[in-house]
């Protein structure tokens, strides 16, 4: 099972590039100037890590050709609750930031989110299409929750969390070119962009469509995502935690990153259960 080595590299990535990064977080950063203080020694092990954990996994699920057809749509209670966790925290996430919207550009500057007041636009979309995504993600949780697919006459719904995806690269891509740290950046875009993709290809598994194709990306999608995404996430919320300015300005998002990251996980992990069953 090619599958299977997927996953192992995935692993190895992640419990290899997480800590080390979360160390350099913690010690290996200038607070004056936001560079490293070992020469990017560490960023590049952790990008090689993760260059690793991405592309492996990538190409080997894209290649397997034996795979049985994922179900599109299956009753699960744990992933359920995900979903609803996963929507919870990201609508408390929109609202946060129309709230600093809507407050003003100095609000949003006391409140430490400098990155709102010059596009006060571009994050109110964020955040309208932010609430659209999480009541498609509480329908779909409450779907798996009692096994009943309530989307299944409207399967275009399952198309509003992938362009919720869209406009967060929008707007990281706009943000990202106003700061310094572009290993950060690189980062948390690729974390959206794998999210991005994993999500279209299971809003099309779960309509029925191209099914042996989609649960060959979902895997190849989402395991990338999820390494890439709380080796992002997880870091950044862990700094802020010690005290550090570094990353206060983002902790809502980062944990957003981070939620939808362990709700791939699960998907993921279900979905291979299931598929070992058949075989």
């Amino acid at each position: 099972m090619k599958r299977k080595y997927a996953w192992l590299v995935s692993l190895i990535a992640l419990v290899a590039a997480l800590p080390l990064r979360i160390f350099q977080q913690l010690v290996l950063v200038d607070e004056t100037t936001g560079f490293f203080t070992d020469h990017n020694v560490t960023a590049i092990w952790i990008s090689v890590l993760l260059a690793i954990g991405v592309v492996c996994p990538a190409v080997v699920c894209r290649l397997e050709k034996d795979i049985p057809e994922a179900p599109g749509f299956f009753r699960s209670i744990p992933i359920g609750i995900l979903y609803v966790v996963t929507a919870v925290i990201l609508a408390i996430d929109s609202l946060r930031k129309i709230f600093q919207v809507t407050s003003g550009e100095e609000e949003a500057l006391v409140a430490g989110m400098a990155a709102i007041a010059p596009h006060p636009l571009l994050y109110s979309v964020l955040a309208v299409l932010g609430l659209a995504a999480a009541l498609i993600l509480v329908l779909g949780g409450f779907s798996r929750i009692v096994g009943i697919y309530f989307l299944r006459s409207a399967p275009v719904a399952e198309l509003v969390p992938p362009l919720w995806c869209c406009m967060s690269l929008i707007v990281l891509f706009v943000k990202f070119t106003e700061v310094i740290n572009t290993t950060e950046n690189v980062y948390q875009m690729a974390g959206v962009i794998f999210l991005l993709l994993f999500l279209s290809a299971q809003a099309k598994l779960s309509a029925g469509i191209e099914t042996q194709r989609n649960t060959r990306l979902v895997f190849a999608w989402g395991l990338p995502a999820v390494t890439v995404g709380l080796v992002t996430s997880v870091p950044d919320l862990i700094v802020p935690l010690t005290g550090l300015e570094r990353y206060s300005d983002i902790w809502s998002d980062s944990l957003v990153l981070m939620s939808f990251s362990l709700l791939v996980l699960a998907y993921l992990v279900s979905v291979h259960k299931k598929l070992e069953n058949q075989l």
